[in-house]
């Protein structure tokens, strides 16, 4: 215990006279949280968009209105023409002489003008209006009117075709499987993720690295006090440091962001534990594979910046091609990101995060294995 406690007094100590350390640890997270938050954030999936789409009736037939009874309004708002408050994202535009050319057995044309969005809105519309125009061809259908013009008892089975509840409906939903993390359920956990790692690895290297170089390791294989114990005594003070960051920047997350790891916040922090203590062990591997801390410092910084890009923190590997997928889960920082996604964005829980904990926890035991093998020389 007391060389525990020596330990995270010495981390706690070189973190307070590194405030260049501190801003990286608790300030500048939040700065790349809210920015590409922000910047990637969408108004959702296809199936979840509702779209302004005002209406440019230029027939104002019986015909008309019903295409435009049709449209289903869980996807779209409609607005008028004439509204000047409304601010479309699409335009439906029904020409003139709709009415006779549908009577007529003519091909008549809708125009469906885009304003601005995204191409998944686009598809969302289409999708909408070509379900509409299904359901106006089987209401036609039921009226069946004759070529010339409407009588009244066709425009009253029309009518009741048109105002008729669908016999069926599909319900669509996507599965967690291929559901894309976007915005803050992306930002916060991809930039919680590489931030404790650089920070953590970073730290860890190059403390141990100068440790080494000073001799304070040798002092202390002089000591009575076993060297296994040492190294475990300054995980365990770097590990206690990463957690506190895992926590102020969930916080800072919640308050800010409205961020919430939820259904499970416990299995979403026992996966932020184990990886970074993950982060521990190959701080440790790598201080123990430089003599000074300024190369452990460049080394740990340089890997953590591939793992964050290659692993899922910068985009989402939903993506990237099946290949660099795969590749990306070389590294623990992939694991973690399909560990958070699994709770914010999946919806799961213990089972789903089961995995990626034990896979993050055998790279901490392979990391720290190796680095005590490669330190057994300053025993």
């Amino acid at each position: 215990m007391r060389v525990f406690l020596a330990f995270l007094r010495l981390d706690l100590r070189h973190l307070r006279r590194d405030r260049a350390s501190l801003f990286w640890m608790a300030v500048m997270p939040f700065a790349f949280m809210a920015f590409f938050g922000t910047v990637f954030s969408g108004p959702g999936e296809p199936i979840d968009a509702v779209l302004v789409l005002r209406i440019r009736d230029l027939d104002r037939t019986e015909t008309s209105r019903g295409v435009v009874a049709l449209i289903d309004t869980t996807r779209f708002r409609l607005s008028a023409e004439e509204d000047p408050s409304a601010s479309p994202v699409r335009t439906l535009t029904i020409p003139a002489a709709f009415e006779d050319s549908v009577l007529a057995g003519v091909h008549a044309d809708l125009l469906l003008t885009r304003h601005g969005g995204t191409d998944t809105a686009d598809f969302a519309a289409r999708a909408a209006l070509f379900r509409t125009l299904l359901r106006f061809h089987g209401a036609l259908a039921t009226a069946a009117p004759d070529s010339s013009t409407w009588s009244d008892s066709t425009r009253a089975v029309f009518r009741g075709a048109v105002s008729r509840e669908p016999a069926f409906t599909v319900r669509e939903e996507w599965a967690s499987s291929v559901q894309t993390p976007s915005g803050f359920l992306q930002s916060v956990p991809g930039n919680l993720a590489m931030f404790v790692l650089m920070s953590t690895v970073m730290a860890t290297a190059a403390l141990l690295a100068d440790e080494r170089r000073s001799g304070v390791l040798r002092r202390l294989a002089s000591q009575p006090v076993p060297m296994g114990a040492a190294i475990a005594g300054k995980a365990t003070s770097r590990f206690l440091i990463s957690l506190a960051q895992i926590a102020l920047l969930l916080v800072g997350s919640r308050l800010l962001f409205g961020f919430r790891p939820d259904p499970s916040p416990f299995a979403f922090l026992a996966v932020a534990a184990v990886f970074s203590l993950g982060c521990v062990a190959l701080g440790l591997l790598l201080g123990s594979l430089f003599r000074t801390p300024e190369r452990a410092a460049g080394a740990a910084w340089l890997t953590s910046m591939l793992m964050a890009a290659l692993g899922g923190a910068w985009w989402p590997l939903e993506v990237v091609p099946n290949w660099m997928r795969t590749a990306a889960h070389a590294f623990p920082i992939a694991w973690a990101m399909d560990g958070f996604h699994a709770i914010t964005t999946g919806g799961g829980g213990w089972a789903e995060v089961a995995l990626p904990i034990a896979v993050l926890a055998g790279f901490a035991v392979v990391s720290g294995v190796v680095a005590s093998f490669v330190l057994r020389p300053e025993r």
